[in-house]
Formats: structure tokens, C-alpha cells, sequence
């Protein structure tokens, strides 16, 4: 196994070979067209690390790789490297996530519903990923998010919905149901403008806490490639259902809203767009604190 060279440390020095100013690529271009240091493209090459899942876009994007070049990398990677150590976290998108789950919308909610605390059946129509309107909404492409796996098993997952002003007005006054919603009322953010967004979930599997820095940095990702397409978050608005959820709202910087008005232990929470430039958000990502710096006004 010491000999093994992966996949993906061939076909970038075949990327290499050929490019460049000099007629071949150095690692240090390669390393700026990546966005990564020129030690991780070092790593890279002698097959040993592979690179992160919420970088794996760049070799899409900024190589010119094909999907199905990436998925190859990451299987053979997975398949072929030394087994003396556990498998890496990566994080995949909304968009590559059914990949990982062959297409199958059904097997991908049971393996967030898998992570959900205590007992399920304590929870409400919608608001357990077990309910059927979760399918739906996947299905329709109108969640957008995060899921971070280690090996086959998924072990974090965060999401965004964008509701219409009828069910923004219900949040603003602690009535929204989850288990109200249809696809139908949900909005796509195709042009640029100003949404508020609501975060059905935030799941981290027990014993996988220290993986949650890779779902943080996929989830301002995800802001990050809003901002690109000048579309704004005006407010994100949760829910929390029990003492986990109520802290993780806290230490997101969430501001608490209200009390439910139909479920008692339920609590809102909500985060302004105002603040994200001086959030934890806006820490990790100067691009997404200089974005909503230059937003005067959220209407």
C-alpha cells in the first residue's frame, strides 16, 4: 500500500504537465488556481490527503475537471488509501449530496432523520426529516445546504429554505408549522434582491461534534455564493424543539424572537442580516462581511 498512488494525484500532475508559462505547470500556479497552499498540492500529489469536499467545486470550476472526473477521484481515494487511519470528514453540497445516497431522495432523509436527538415521535407533523414534506422539498430542489460525511455514514447536515411573505409574516408571529408547508410556498433565488431565509435544521451526530468547523465553513460557503449572485440573506429565522437546539441558536449569535405559539416547548430565534459582516460569519469569510458591509439598507 505504500506504493499507491491515487487517482487524483495522477490526473493533477496530468493537469500540470503540458500548462503553464513554461510549457508545464508549476505547483505554485496550480496551487493559486486552487486556491490552496502549494504544500497541499504537495500533499496532493504524493497521494498523501485528498482534497476537502467543499473544495472539490474548484477542480470543476477552475480546472475545467468533469463531475464525473471528481467523483471518480474522491471513490478511489475512499477505495485505495491506507486503512490504518479512520475516514476523513468531507462536506458536499445540496447539489452532490444524492450522489452519495444513489439518487435515492428516500435514503438520504433516513440518514438525516438518523441524527435526529431523543425520540422523533416527540415531534410534530414536519418538523421530524422523517415526514414526507421533506422528501418533497428535496426532491423540488428548494433546499439549500450543506452535509458533511465521514466514510458512507452522514453525520452533519444544515440547510436553507427561503419562504414567501405569508409564511415570513407567520414566523414574525411565532405561529409558523413546519408541517404547513408545501414546495409551492417556498421561492427560488433567482434574481438578485433580499430574502429571508429559514434554517429547518441543524443536525450533528453524536461523537462527530469536532466535525462541525467543516459544517460551519460549508454553510458560509454557501452565503458566500449567494452574495456572488447579489442575493442577500435580510434575516435567517430557526426554531429550536429542545436544549441542544436552543444552544446552538445562542452560540450562532441567533437572537431570541419568541415562544411558539401552538407548540410551548418551541422556541423562535432570528438573525438580522445587519449582522452578519460582524458575526461569526462575517470572521470566517472577509468576502461575506465586505458583502453585506456594502448593503446599506436591508428593505
Amino acid at each position: 500500500m505504500a506504493d499507491w498512488t491515487s487517482l487524483f494525484a495522477r490526473k493533477l500532475r496530468a493537469h500540470r504537465a503540458g500548462r503553464g508559462g513554461h510549457g508545464r505547470m508549476t505547483q505554485e500556479e496550480l496551487a493559486w488556481a486552487l486556491d490552496v497552499s502549494v504544500d497541499a498540492i504537495s500533499k496532493y500529489e504524493r497521494s498523501l490527503s485528498y482534497i476537502r469536499g467543499d473544495l472539490e467545486h474548484r477542480l470543476v470550476e477552475n480546472l475545467g475537471w468533469s463531475r464525473e472526473d471528481v467523483i471518480a477521484c474522491r471513490e478511489d481515494w475512499e477505495l485505495g488509501r491506507p486503512r490504518t487511519s479512520a475516514p476523513s470528514y468531507r462536506m458536499l453540497r445540496d447539489t452532490e449530496i444524492l450522489d452519495a445516497f444513489g439518487g435515492s431522495v428516500e435514503a438520504l432523509n433516513k440518514a438525516v432523520a438518523a441524527m435526529e436527538t431523543g425520540d422523533p415521535g416527540d415531534l410534530p407533523d414536519g418538523f421530524s426529516a422523517r415526514d414526507t414534506i421533506w422528501r418533497e422539498i428535496t426532491q423540488e430542489g428548494a433546499l439549500t445546504g450543506v452535509y458533511v460525511m465521514r466514510g458512507s455514514d452522514l453525520v452533519e447536515h444544515v440547510g436553507l429554505i427561503f419562504p414567501g411573505r405569508h409564511l415570513e409574516t407567520q414566523f414574525q408571529e411565532c405561529r409558523f408549522d413546519e408541517g404547513e408547508l408545501t414546495p409551492q410556498m417556498l421561492k427560488r433565488t433567482i434574481l438578485p434582491g433580499d430574502y429571508f431565509a429559514y434554517c429547518p435544521a441543524v443536525y450533528v451526530a453524536r461523537g462527530h461534534e469536532a466535525a462541525a468547523r467543516l459544517l460551519l465553513s460549508g454553510f458560509v460557503s454557501v452565503l458566500e455564493e449567494l452574495a456572488e449572485r447579489e442575493v442577500f440573506i435580510r434575516e435567517i429565522g430557526a426554531i429550536s424543539v429542545n436544549a441542544l437546539g436552543r444552544q446552538l441558536c445562542e452560540d450562532l449569535g441567533l437572537r431570541f424572537h419568541g415562544g411558539h405559539r401552538r407548540y410551548a416547548t418551541y422556541d423562535l430565534w432570528v438573525f438580522p442580516g445587519e449582522d452578519f459582516a460582524s458575526s461569526l460569519f462575517g470572521r470566517r469569510s472577509p468576502k461575506l462581511r465586505q458583502a453585506y458591509l456594502s448593503r446599506d439598507r436591508f428593505e
